[in-house]
């Protein structure tokens, strides 16, 4: 029992050596099967065999700790095999999902001490980790797109004036503060401004403030507009006629400005119309008028207000000229008409009538009176027309009644009347005293069968020279 006792120490020390030796050279020793039969157990034997791990440094973190930055752990050199975890901390409490070499700093991070723990692996041997030292507190982040905004509108009275604040990094709050020559405008906090008459002559700026979780706030003003002017709509004076004045009235405006004009027919610039009365002209005849007024004034904003549109301009009147007929009213005659004066430019054309009716292509200033026309009166009518005027017609005074000649042979009056003429009264003709209807169409006139001589009406039937 005592060699026994002795031979079993022995085993067991060269057990524990071996271990020593595996260790140093990083091979772990294998159990053999005699070892129970030298009475010791393979889990003693395996609890001897784990070996440690000798190279194991602590890490260190390389970046800035600022929020959008990254920061990267640096394991350092760890024995040959060994596999490497990581975990971030922030104020020494484990950033959940921060399990990579390298972290994103953001909004949580900030003001907090970042740390990493680096934990080495390798089978058969003990894990160990190993923790760096704190970084500095994490700082605000910077916005890197912070553009200066601007201002669109007009700066006048009664305007809108709108910020534009450029594009800004994603996830950018804005907020806006409208000023007035460099002071903030009481309740202006919206992306528009209208301006209202107590802005009247200032200079406004827009600040607009970008704010993002765990960056620094920053605030960019804009360049200021010219002194804001007061500008009132302009009207148009006078009834839009052709050849008929028109003024503009301005209305009020800043004290010192200069006014400049422009006038408009259905919305096309009249060319050369730019005062502040305009006269139109024929060619504006159915058009509606506007006109635009423009006031400048040195350090203030320009601005141009326009009128609202005019009623359809009216045509002109022309001025007529009294229309007279000379002439003997005889047949055969000639009557010369006269128009008098009219506008200047009017073209006229002519109409003759007898006994009230228009004589078909009887249309020049002179007439010859027919046959036909004998016991009626004759009229001129005198029209005259000219663009951008309403046309307007005239008549002259009634001539006498048109005489009649006397006929020395019926040959002669047939001439004129072929088929004779005849009395009112008569209904037929008496041919061997038996009523017969007419021949033709005897010309019915009591005085023209009157003047002439009754050897004329042979047969007493109160027609002459019937066919």
């Amino acid at each position: 029992m005592k060699a026994f006792a002795r031979t079993r120490r022995s085993y067991t020390s060269a057990i524990a050596v071996t271990a020593v030796v595996a260790s140093l050279l990083g091979v772990a020793p294998a159990a053999h099967a005699a070892d129970s039969a030298h009475g010791v157990s393979g889990s003693a034997i395996r609890t001897l065999a784990a070996g440690a791990i000798v190279a194991a440094p602590a890490p260190t973190i390389t970046g800035t700790a600022k929020v959008g930055f990254t920061l990267t752990a640096v394991p350092g050199t760890w024995d040959a095999g060994v596999t490497l975890t990581y975990q971030w901390f922030a104020n020494g409490v484990a950033v959940s999902g921060a399990t990579a070499p390298s972290l994103a700093l953001g909004a949580a991070q900030l003001d907090k001490r970042m740390t990493v723990a680096v934990t080495g692996t390798k089978s058969g041997y003990t894990a160990v980790t190993k923790t760096s030292a704190q970084s500095l507190a994490v700082v605000a982040g910077t916005l890197s797109a912070t553009p200066v905004p601007a201002i669109s509108g007009t700066a006048a009275v009664g305007s809108v004036l709108t910020a534009k604040p450029g594009t800004w990094d994603t996830g950018v709050a804005l907020t806006y503060q409208w000023l007035a020559n460099g002071v903030a405008i009481s309740g202006a906090t919206a992306s528009a401004l209208t301006l209202g008459s107590t802005l009247a002559t200032a200079a406004i700026t827009v600040k607009v403030s970008g704010a993002k979780p765990g960056y620094a706030s920053v605030s960019k003003v804009s360049a200021a507009t010219t002194r804001i002017v007061v500008a009132a709509t302009p009207s148009i004076v006078g009834t839009p006629t052709v050849g008929q004045q028109l003024t503009v009235k301005t209305g009020t405006w800043t004290a010192g400005v200069a006014f400049r004009y422009q006038w408009y027919a259905g919305g096309v610039a009249i060319a050369g119309a730019t005062a502040a009365s305009f006269t139109p002209a024929p060619a504006q005849a159915g058009t509606r008028l506007t006109v635009a007024v423009t006031g400048t004034k040195s350090g203030y904003t320009t601005v141009t207000k326009t009128s609202a549109s005019s009623a359809a301009v009216l045509k002109a009147t022309l001025t007529a000229g009294t229309a007279k007929v000379s002439g003997t009213a005889g047949v055969g005659q000639r009557l010369t008409a006269t128009a008098g004066t009219w506008t200047s430019g009017t073209a006229l054309t002519y109409q003759w009538y007898v006994g009230g009716v228009a004589v078909a292509s009887a249309t020049s200033s002179t007439y010859v009176i027919r046959p036909v026309d004998v016991d009626r009166t004759i009229v001129v009518k005198v029209t005259g027309t000219k663009s951008g005027y309403t046309t307007r017609t005239v008549a002259s005074a009634a001539t006498t009644k048109v005489a009649g000649k006397v006929y020395a042979l019926c040959s002669a009056m047939n001439v004129d009347y072929p088929d004779g003429i005849r009395k009112a009264s008569v209904t037929g003709d008496k041919k061997s005293g038996v009523l017969k209807p007419f021949v033709g169409t005897p010309f019915v006139s009591d005085t023209l069968y009157a003047m002439q001589s009754l050897a004329r009406d042979a047969d007493r039937d109160g027609i002459m020279c019937e066919r």
